[in-house]
């Protein structure tokens, strides 16, 4: 038990819990904070990045004597390993106008061919959609977000096909 400057009595917890404070949005710091959030915190991001909790809350502290620190690459790969999203690497990604996307895909799926021309279907479908999009001469919030979402899906299936065709160059994968 503790006075508080009233003279009233406050029980203190033995373990209190540290949580990021808001940051500003769309800084390095607030990027590091989610990610520490989306992993279950500073304890499991410690435990998954071999940094201290203390050192862990700096990154995400814009205060005066921590607005120097950031998160070092190592720790940000150990994150995103166990995080949903990439945050860290997104917000830098963003930062310099470049756009991340999942290549969703699978080898697993079918041979190269049929995968091919599958995304060319998807590749004619996005531009049919964006020519009606625009065959009024103007494209309103709600086709503009429809044909991103087409066309974020069809570049990601491009850049798995991508991937999946290095790996066959570099004598890891199957044709």
């Amino acid at each position: 038990m503790t006075k508080n400057p009233k003279g009233a009595t406050a029980s203190r917890s033995t373990k209190t819990r540290r949580q990021a404070k808001p940051r500003r949005p769309g800084s390095l710091k607030k990027a590091t904070a989610d990610l520490i959030d989306a992993v279950g915190g500073f304890e499991r991001a410690a435990d998954l990045s071999g940094v201290s909790r203390s050192r862990l809350f700096g990154y995400t502290d814009d205060g005066e004597d921590n607005a120097a620190r950031y998160i070092n690459a190592a720790a940000v790969r150990a994150l995103e390993a166990a995080a949903d999203f990439p945050h860290v690497t997104g917000y830098l990604a963003a930062e310099r106008g470049y756009a991340m996307l999942p290549c969703g895909f699978d080898p697993a799926d079918g041979v190269i061919a049929a995968e091919v021309a599958r995304i060319a279907e998807d590749v004619s479908r996005v531009f049919g959609g964006m020519a009606e999009a625009l065959a009024d001469g103007l494209v309103d919030a709600a086709e503009a977000r429809r044909e991103i979402e087409n066309l974020d899906r069809t570049v990601a299936d491009i850049m798995g096909l991508r991937a999946h065709l290095a790996a066959v160059r570099d004598g890891e994968g199957e044709q």
